[in-house]
């Protein structure tokens, strides 16, 4: 009675955290938290918590129960267990963009596992291939448990070794954070796996889940406090973290440099007054997706600094590359063509001193003092 009053209580904490999180995720207004896949696999582990309550009771004898009942629970729970897997893979790769998330039938295909495992579960009853229960509703491993056990591990692996690889990369330096966030994600299960391995009937595998989902979560909810919703650049609050973090490696003998770019609309507010709302954040997605593509040419870092303000961070051992970087910026600015109204910007940049400038602030001053008095053809 002891052990499953202990078994329930977890359980219990595991369903009503991830009821807590599917509530909130499901009343958040952003395209994170209202992923349809990143619920259900909320929704999995859930079922995942109550099977093991329930196959606790019945081995502590609290419920009496057919022997294919406790066969039908222990198949639900393992394919369960492979289905939190392959969601949260699919919930990945999704959120990496990656190519074949488009393509409706590689998610049959990438199905197919599932579908053997399932199989196999269900044959368990009459061969004990992969499990087996005795008469005593002792639980036993079958010969096959290992490829039931590869089959879980192999979806969120993949996807943990793809979003690690992705966050070194700076071209995706924007997401690097949430990339790692990710991989990290099958950490707390491989340790509740650990211990399931030491002891069969503890509910450490959903609970170890339960935290990485946890984890997931408020990361994600960090991640859009730090995002700007309009062009899904980082903000103010993402940005001064980074400038602080490349000041604090630069010294006299740096072989780098370090510019703080400003870029402004000039003409929003007419833009609005004429056309509405609606192009005004048109011209501002405009000019961020210039950012972006300057920061992906140069490994540049993009930001949105204020209303019509964006900036790019840049390091470089090229004294000249920041001209070539204000000349693209111009260029494709200037190339921005719009069949109502045309985009009027200008520009202006400061070098991070190490005798003048202390902290991201001292930085930000000087571009904001040049870029008063810049008028767009004017290089500072």
């Amino acid at each position: 009675m002891t052990r499953f009053a202990w078994n329930l209580e977890i359980d219990m904490i595991v369903i009503l955290i991830l009821a807590f999180i599917i509530v909130k995720s499901i009343r958040s207004n952003n395209i994170y938290s209202l992923d349809i896949m990143f619920r259900v696999t909320l929704y999995c582990d859930i079922l995942l918590a109550i099977m093991d309550a329930v196959w606790a009771a019945i081995t502590n004898g609290i419920i009496s129960v057919p022997l294919w009942v406790a066969y039908g629970v222990n198949i639900i729970y393992l394919w369960d267990l492979a289905l939190i897997g392959y969601f949260w893979f699919i919930y990945s790769e999704s959120l990496m963009n990656m190519k074949w998330t488009k393509i409706t039938k590689m998610y049959f295909i990438f199905a197919i596992p599932e579908l053997i495992l399932l199989i196999l579960l269900m044959t368990s009853y009459w061969n004990g291939i992969i499990f087996s229960v005795t008469p005593d509703f002792i639980y036993n491993r079958g010969p096959l448990l290992p490829l039931a056990s590869a089959i879980d591990i192999v979806y969120p692996t993949i996807t943990c070794f793809r979003s690690l690889s992705r966050s070194f990369k700076k071209k995706y330096y924007v997401n690097s954070e949430e990339y790692r966030n990710m991989a990290g994600f099958i950490i707390f299960p491989a340790i509740g796996t650990g211990l399931v391995i030491m002891d069969a009937n503890a509910p450490y595998l959903a609970s170890g889940i339960m935290l990485a989902l946890v984890f997931t979560f408020f990361s994600i909810e960090n991640t859009i406090i730090q995002t700007d919703p309009l062009t899904n650049l980082p903000n103010r609050r993402k940005l001064y973290p980074y400038v602080d973090t490349i000041i604090e490696k630069h010294n006299d003998f740096s072989l780098k440099d370090f510019y703080f770019i400003l870029v402004e609309i000039t003409n929003l507010k007419t833009i609005i007054e004429q056309y509405g709302n609606k192009e005004g954040d048109h011209a501002l997605i405009m000019l961020a997706d210039v950012i972006k593509r300057v920061c992906r040419d140069y490994s540049a870092y993009g930001a949105r600094y204020s209303d019509n303000r964006f900036c790019v961070a840049l390091e470089t051992e090229e004294p000249d590359e920041i001209n070539h970087v204000m000349a693209e910026i111009e260029k494709m600015l200037s190339d921005v063509e719009s069949t109502k109204y045309k985009i009027d910007f200008k520009y202006a940049y400061a070098r991070y001193d190490t005798v003048t400038m202390d902290c991201v602030k001292a930085i930000v001053e000087v571009a904001e003092e040049r870029i008063k008095d810049r008028e767009r053809d004017l290089n500072p």
